[in-house]
């Protein structure tokens, strides 16, 4: 474990209050920035370069077309089902139209269906996918547990596929 010393902490505190008074009206808020960044700096450079590099994963979330890859749907239902997981898992919208749907197999530059809104009654029928409420002409949507354990499984067989 890596240690400060006191005199070392006493040297960066002076220097962010000598950097923060140029900035009176953001005084505090520039002192604890300074003091963070130069504290941290003077860490890291204790530290190996190798390792500091290293130890630092940086995770992306996945795109609509990654998601729509891996799991290959080709019916206009199993489109329509893999839309609405996605827009519930990972972009955490619970609820959506059947154009948002079709917007986003768009995004996924897949071939969106010829008919998204029987795609979505289709999958209402299976229990896939339930409406949630209706305003004016647009109806809301949602993917049920159903749903989710459909694309679920799915994934899980892509991850065992691509173990072998």
């Amino acid at each position: 474990m890596t240690t400060i010393s006191t005199a070392l902490v006493r040297d960066q505190v002076e220097r962010a209050d000598a950097i923060s008074r140029e900035f009176p009206e953001r005084r505090d808020a520039v002192f604890a920035a300074v003091l963070a960044a130069n504290l941290v700096a003077r860490l890291l450079s204790d530290v190996p370069s190798e390792e500091r590099t290293s130890t630092v994963a940086v995770r992306k979330d996945i795109t609509p077309s990654e998601l729509f890859a891996r799991l290959r749907p080709g019916q206009d239902t199993d489109k329509v089902l893999v839309a609405a997981y996605f827009l519930d898992e990972l972009r955490a919208k619970a609820t959506f139209t059947a154009e948002e749907l079709r917007s986003l197999v768009l995004e996924a530059k897949v071939a969106a269906p010829k008919n998204v809104s029987l795609a979505v009654l289709r999958n209402a029928q299976k229990g896939t996918i339930a409406q949630t409420s209706k305003d004016g002409r647009k109806v809301f949507w949602m993917i049920t547990q159903s749903g989710l354990e459909v694309i679920q499984q799915r994934l899980q067989e892509f991850a065992g596929e691509t173990k072998h």
